[in-house]
């Protein structure tokens, strides 16, 4: 069983733990380390007090204890800044099987801020206010003859409610006095994780406060560089180391074959950087400093601002977990039902603005929908009169060009005939004239005939007058 399965102390949910001064309730696991477990907790007498629970467990051999030098670092830290960068330190106590210290409770960590956002790195303004920040904490620890040996986004946390504008500086369980008590040297120890660890740490070498400060370089362009470390991806701590060195150097270099070729591993590993001579200025300043020399932490934030303005950055911005999505991670449990409130009246605001909108769309369909019918009423009509009749009149104009030609087809075989009848006329002489002798014979018979009913009916009228005339 190795060191971090021997650490480990489950702790469930609900679990009370009793102190002199109050009980704790376990809420959640909030996450594993070297040192053992962290814990969320909340105070048993005020349930909206809520707290970090460093736990460790009790084993046999174990010279020093993670959570001491914990405590010990948690003492002596001055809290001469406007916002400290260093957690307050609430209670702590020892159990049959484990110790604890509970401490002020913070927001999520920087490296899951940065993963959370949609670029995966932060914004210049963020990068630069955060860098800064991070340096600030590593001053004031190296001010009370500590150093870190284990700087990197992850053990750094943004606070929570109004403090969460402040960078907290976290885990100090690999942290060492930077001389004994004797005032020498420490032996050489190699600490810390490989993809933020300085050259110094990579050749054994103890480190100083400036291998704190190498680390955080590297945190620095890894939180503003859009493709991150080069390094990122590579197990090997020799591999690393060398391009790390690699990364220096911006002469002519020799490859493997002895060819001479151009060190462009530099400019690929400050590409998408508007800032990188002034970020190249804080790295050769870092790299001519020895193990006993002291830091000038005031020259390095005179080049952070101006690298802020090179590359467009402005440090009274708000951060980029202050805005958005991410603001709900860095809330207090006081805050949080303000937010529900909040939220709730927003939602009640949507919802009446969808009633309201959904209301005029059916006044307004309703409206449409009497348009459209006497639309449908215009054009049926219009069907009925105008359409119909021009289909009749169609159909009567096609008839009647069918019985016009007709017509004209008969009128045709008409006159075909009469020319025939004309022709027959001319070529058969007798037959008209014995036409028109019996046309004059009926024409005289039917006139003497009218003359004699004439005559007849004039007689018959005298008959009748001279017979009055007797009488």
């Amino acid at each position: 069983m190795d060191d971090e399965e021997e650490d480990e102390v489950p702790l469930s949910r609900g679990t009370v733990i009793e102190s002199s001064r109050t009980n704790y309730v376990v809420i959640k696991l909030l996450g594993e380390g070297g040192f053992g477990a962290v814990y969320k907790v909340y105070d048993q007498k005020d349930k909206l007090k809520e707290y970090a629970m460093k736990v460790e467990k009790k084993l046999k051999g174990r010279r020093h204890s993670k959570l001491k030098m914990e405590v010990a670092i948690l003492k002596l830290v001055p809290h001469e800044r406007i916002e400290s960068h260093f957690t307050l330190l609430i209670d702590r106590g020892k159990k049959e099987k484990f110790c604890y210290i509970v401490m002020q409770l913070v927001g999520s960590s920087l490296a899951s801020l940065k993963m959370s956002r949609p670029t995966r790195v932060f914004s210049v303004s963020t990068a630069m206010g955060a860098g800064i920040q991070c340096l600030e904490a590593c001053q004031d620890l190296h001010a009370i003859g500590f150093i870190h040996r284990d700087l990197k986004p992850a053990n750094y946390a943004c606070g929570l409610g109004d403090r969460r504008r402040v960078v907290y500086i976290l885990d100090f369980g690999i942290a060492r006095k930077i001389r004994d008590v004797k005032g020498e040297l420490k032996q050489p120890r190699q600490y810390g994780t490989v993809r933020f660890a300085s050259l110094a740490c990579h050749r054994n070498i103890e480190m100083s406060p400036k291998d704190d400060c190498e680390s955080w370089f590297y945190l620095l362009l890894d939180f503003i560089s859009p493709r991150g470390l080069l390094w990122k991806s590579v197990p090997d701590r020799n591999i690393v180391m060398s391009m790390k060195k690699e990364m220096r150097s911006s002469k002519r270099i020799l490859d493997g074959d002895l060819f001479e070729r151009n060190n462009n591993f530099q400019q690929i590993a400050f590409s998408g950087i508007k800032c990188k001579d002034e970020l190249m200025q804080i790295m050769d300043y870092l790299d001519k400093l020895r193990y006993q020399d002291h830091v000038n932490y005031k020259y390095i934030y005179t080049i952070l601002q101006t690298a802020t303005k090179v590359a467009g950055g402005d440090l009274s911005k708000p951060y980029d977990w202050e805005v958005g999505d991410d603001l709900t991670q860095t809330m207090t449990n006081e805050e949080k039902p303000r937010l529900k409130i909040a939220a709730l009246k927003n939602k009640r605001r949507k919802m009446r603005k969808q009633m309201q909108r959904k209301k005029e769309k059916t006044r307004r369909s309703r409206s449409s929908v009497g348009r459209v019918k006497v639309g449908q009423a215009q054009a049926s009509d219009y069907y009925h009169h105008r359409i119909v009749p021009i289909s009749s009149r169609m159909d009567n104009v096609v008839g009647h060009e069918k019985r016009r030609s007709k017509a004209s087809a008969e009128s045709s075989s008409m006159s075909t005939s009469s020319v025939f009848s004309v022709a027959s006329k001319r070529i058969d002489p007798k037959k008209s004239l014995v036409r028109k002798r019996k046309k004059s014979e009926s024409s005289s018979s039917s006139s003497s005939t009218s003359e004699t009913r004439s005559s007849a009916g004039f007689d018959k009228t005298l008959q009748i007058k001279m017979k009055n005339m007797s009488i």
